[in-house]
């Protein structure tokens, strides 16, 4: 794996044990997810993607993109979608044009509101 010179890039992994119990229930990612039924029964989603779904990404040659993806309510009956995306791209360098490899660990946290009054509430409970 080739890594850019001008760039230091530093990721902090999980435990791959923990990751793997945590799972365990999970089922694979499919094409369309319905929010509402997913919410209902507090779903689990982990697998790969396949990258000629990800047409955003395409100019960045994604690989082994994986995500998880957990559906629930929280503590104020927020609907809530939350995990990570992890994978590879291949970037180039702003500064001296070489490409390289990124490891994408991004996590994900989505609220989902139904009404202006619900984001009002979701933003009024949210940290700056």
């Amino acid at each position: 794996m080739k890594n850019c010179p001008e760039i230091r890039i530093l990721t902090a992994w999980a435990c791959e044990s923990t990751i793997r119990a945590l799972f365990a229930n999970a089922m694979s990612i499919p094409t369309h997810i319905s929010a509402s039924r997913a919410l209902a029964r507090e779903e689990q989603y982990v697998g790969r993607i396949d990258s000629v779904r990800l047409d955003r990404l395409a100019d960045f040659s994604p690989q082994d993109i994986e995500a998880e993806l957990f559906f629930r309510f929280d503590a104020a009956r927020f609907k809530r979608v939350e995990g990570r995306v992890k994978g590879q791209l291949s970037l180039e360098c702003q500064v001296c044009l070489q490409s390289y490899d990124w490891q994408l660990d991004a996590p994900i946290s989505l609220v989902i509101v139904e009404s202006e009054d619900e984001e009002a509430r979701v933003l009024a409970d949210s940290d700056p």
